[in-house]
């Protein structure tokens, strides 16, 4: 943006003006109570966002992706081709306050329409993401009105756009344009679902999130939920686009300064480098787990040597 230096862009700035209005009006045990506190609302702030759709929509291998987890180690949603969510299941990864629910489609045995909202507990969720595999139906629909009933934020998903793209290079080889084929799906949800969405229908396919609306998916929840919950929800994402990584490094180039200020008030002349160093090995395990950074990893890039070092205390 022309204008606006990087620093401004992070949110550096903002962050110093408000630390020095807090020591204008609370002195420097007010600024040291804000920081702590600060600090301490990144690690608790909780989240909970609810994925939900019909049978075979692809909720699971969403979560598993969006949160990196693996299957096969018993530690991700379960996938199949039939319904594999017969009840609500919690799925975290490297922070334990961000949870992200698979809940039932609606019209199961054991969550019919008539009280789904009532066994689902549809008020104790952040936000709402809603996958369809194909159209979305008059229970998306219904489901859509609900959440929007009790002041809650939802999302329509339109997932698994490889295998629609794929089926038709297969019927169309002579005609078939991707892009125009996209177009069409979008137009097709949007007509489908006029007057249910305050937002875009977003295409994705979670086998190949760098393709599609997966980015900007993340963004927009990210904007919606603003502040604190913003940066904690993307630090707890797997690293599985360039766009995800570059949200993760802005948003803790922000925690980077409050740490750094936390520091150094704690700092005198002869405690200054074993705090520093200290915080640098603390600070430095953190952002590792954020980025998916393992040891073989930082073993294998000599220029993260010194920080593989800190690490490994």
């Amino acid at each position: 943006m022309a204008g606006v230096s990087e620093d401004d862009t992070f949110g550096v700035h903002i962050i110093t003006r408000k630390f020095q209005r807090v020591v204008e009006l609370r002195g420097i045990d007010g600024l040291r109570m804000e920081i702590n506190q600060d600090l301490k609302q990144w690690h608790e702030t909780k989240i909970n966002v609810a994925v939900t759709g019909s049978a075979g929509a692809g909720k699971s291998t969403f979560i598993n992706t969006i949160l990196g987890l693996d299957e096969d180690t018993g530690k991700g949603a379960q996938t199949g081709a039939i319904e594999t969510t017969w009840d609500i299941f919690a799925y975290t990864k490297r922070n334990r306050n961000v949870i992200f629910w698979d809940l039932p489609g609606i019209g199961t045995p054991k969550f019919p329409k008539e009280s789904y909202v009532e066994k689902v507990k549809l008020k104790d969720y952040d936000f709402f993401i809603l996958i369809s595999k194909c159209r979305f139906t008059e229970n998306d629909a219904w489901l859509a009105e609900e959440i929007q009933a009790i002041g809650k934020r939802y999302y329509f998903v339109r997932s698994y756009v490889d295998q629609d793209i794929c089926n038709d290079r297969r019927a169309h080889p002579n005609s078939h344009d991707p892009e125009k084929h996209l177009e069409i799906i979008r137009k097709d949800c949007e007509i489908n679902m006029e007057g249910h969405t305050h937002d875009k229908i977003y295409l994705i396919d979670s086998l190949g999130c760098e393709k599609y609306d997966f980015d900007s998916l993340v963004a927009a929840l990210t904007r919606d939920i603003e502040g604190m919950k913003a940066d904690v929800l993307v630090a707890s994402l797997s690293s599985v686009t360039k766009g995800i990584l570059e949200m993760k490094w802005r948003s803790l180039f922000r925690q980077i300064q409050t740490v750094a200020f936390q520091a150094g008030m704690m700092c005198t002349a002869e405690s200054a480098e074993k705090i520093i160093r200290d915080v640098l090995k603390q600070e430095s395990k953190y952002y590792c787990e954020v980025f998916d950074i393992d040891d073989d990893t930082l073993r294998a890039d000599q220029e993260l040597f010194s920080v593989s070092d800190l690490a490994a205390d």
